[in-house]
């Protein structure tokens, strides 16, 4: 939600973004506690600050690789 917040212009930065969805979501401010979604939030706002003024025209990114180092283990199908 702080992303799209960010993305549609509620929120003019990540951290605006995350205090907001905080203090509507709970009692103590603190909406969004693990550290990955908080990362990702950042890592978001940073990327529509970069590319406010690219060129819609650029080019795709292209994934080049994906590291799985293990997978989980969820006790269906799979043994160990």
């Amino acid at each position: 939600i702080p992303a799209c917040w960010r993305y549609a212009g509620i929120c003019q930065s990540a951290d605006e973004a995350l205090a907001l969805f905080g203090r509507m979501r709970t009692y103590n401010g603190k909406g969004v506690t693990i550290p990955s979604q908080i990362r990702y939030a950042h890592y978001y706002g940073r990327s529509l600050s970069a590319n406010a003024h690219a060129n819609a025209a650029c080019a795709p990114l292209l994934l080049e690789r994906v590291r799985i180092l293990t997978l989980p283990s969820h006790g269906i199908g799979f043994s160990s």
